[in-house]
């Protein structure tokens, strides 16, 4: 590794890395839910994560990170517009992007949305983000969620999409939304 003044790091060895001088200032990345190993990278200068549910979570597996520890939210910037004025008829449309993880809270979403749907015929939900394992999701997770839709009354109200990465693209599907899941 060269000499650096910020090194940032997200392997399980970086609190060994994080001991070489010419490092300077040494930075671990927390992406996923914290588990039990998250103490040891106590030893580096500052610990980031993407949001402060994961921040909660690894500071009560890890108290010792307190005061290293950075929630910087995980999130695509999307600048202000105006809110849409609903017709009674009109479609209620709200779109999640993201990996499809247990951690994000999708069945909690998804559980919500069918039983406001239930009630609501106006409201649509589209799910954009990967879906496999392969790619970054958790392919059973993903199976479980798509079986509990299909098998829910309100279950064609909801949308499985591809991740999409053209970030033009991402910004055209976020404002044809009525509500952005977060």
């Amino acid at each position: 590794l060269v000499a650096a003044d910020v090194t940032c790091f997200h392997t399980p060895f970086s609190f060994l890395l994080g001991q070489i001088p010419k490092l300077g200032i040494c930075t671990h990345t927390i992406h996923r839910t914290p588990k039990w190993f998250t103490a040891i990278y106590g030893c580096l200068d500052r610990v980031y994560v993407g949001s402060v549910g994961v921040a909660a979570e690894a500071l009560r597996i890890a108290p010792n990170l307190e005061g290293k520890l950075r929630a910087i939210p995980n999130c695509v910037e999307i600048p202000i517009r105006r809110e849409r004025i609903h017709q009674e008829d009109d479609e209620v449309r709200l779109i999640y992007v993201g990996r499809f993880t247990q951690d994000k809270g999708l069945d909690v979403l998804i559980g919500a949305f069918l039983k406001a749907a239930s009630e609501d015929p106006r409201l649509r939900l589209s799910l954009i983000g990967p879906q496999e394992s392969s790619e970054g999701g958790d392919s059973n997770f993903f199976i479980s969620m798509r079986a509990a839709v299909s098998a829910h009354p309100s279950g064609d109200k909801i949308r499985f999409e591809r991740p999409i990465y053209e970030m033009e693209k991402l910004r055209a599907r976020i404002f044809e939304a009525d509500l952005f899941c977060l």
